[in-house]
């Protein structure tokens, strides 16, 4: 009797294993839940109230609430202002969820242009995770083909030294005048990028106009004359200086096509980056 008993249980497992087994095949392997995403992060000047430079920022994961609001952006450039307002919580205690987003995009337009690189990213990350599939075509052999990238080992921010970051530098230009030139903000660019018509050089205009912001120790009589006045091999030294200096993120990925091997340089924007 112990045997038949012993017998009936083994077969009862058995079943029951192969019922568990089956379910496992048709169901698949159980997803593994992916942890939260740091929402924190220390901007590298950060944003100047009430007399300091607040750097302590909290960002969160967007709803379709925003997404909403995102539909009706006009242009990608209104669109990267637009995700930084919405997902962006906080800086220290300076509480941006109470202020409508016209009142967010204004203060936030006052970071430097590679803290608002980092402030998308972490947004990015906090609504669709690590992870992207990126399609491409090599330009070798047009073999059609995809890559995955993860944002925080492939869209590292550049280092810069810190006292690269404060607000401004000195820089004596071809004629012997010194100039005192501040970083680049996100106001700056949207004052360009929103002038209708505008080449990219008057668009630079607008930006040095902007940020040179003394000449030999004092005022300049008329920013956008000088602006203007200033040699070409001047605007573009100054222009360098001013991107060396922005803790922005680099868009460019390198990776090698799978058929024939060639090594490939993909030129990614802001809108793949943030869903695809």
């Amino acid at each position: 009797m112990t045997d038949v008993a012993e017998t009936s249980s083994e077969e009862l497992i058995d079943k029951q294993q192969s019922l568990a087994n089956a379910k496992q095949a048709i169901a698949g392997p159980t997803p593994l839940i992916e942890d939260s995403p740091d929402t924190a992060m220390v901007l590298p000047r950060g944003l100047y109230v009430s007399g300091t430079f607040k750097r302590q920022a909290v960002v969160r994961e967007l709803t379709g609430v925003d997404e909403e609001q995102l539909a009706k952006s006009k242009d990608n450039s209104n669109m990267f202002d637009l995700v930084i307002a919405l997902g962006t919580v906080s800086i220290d205690d300076f509480d941006l969820t109470a202020m409508p987003v016209v009142e967010r995009q204004t203060w936030l337009r006052m970071l430097l242009l590679g803290e608002r690189d980092q402030l998308f990213l972490a947004i990015s990350k906090a609504t669709f995770g690590e992870g992207r599939t990126i399609n491409f075509t090599c330009s070798m052999c047009n073999e059609a083909q995809e890559t995955e990238l993860l944002l925080s080992e492939d869209f590292k921010p550049k280092e810069v030294d810190p006292s690269l970051s404060m607000e401004s530098f000195e820089h004596t230009t071809a004629r012997g005048d010194v100039l005192i030139v501040r970083l680049v903000t996100g106001e700056d660019q949207n004052e360009a990028f929103t002038r209708k018509g505008a080449s990219i050089p008057e668009q630079n205009t607008i930006i040095l106009s902007r940020c040179i912001t003394k000449l030999n120790g004092g005022l300049v009589p008329d920013p956008t004359g000088y602006a203007r006045a200033l040699s070409i091999k001047d605007r573009e030294l100054l222009l360098a200086e001013m991107v060396s200096r922005q803790p922005s993120i680099d868009l460019g990925v390198s990776t090698q096509c799978a058929a024939c091997g060639a090594d490939q340089t993909l030129n990614l924007n802001w809108g793949l980056i943030f869903r695809s």
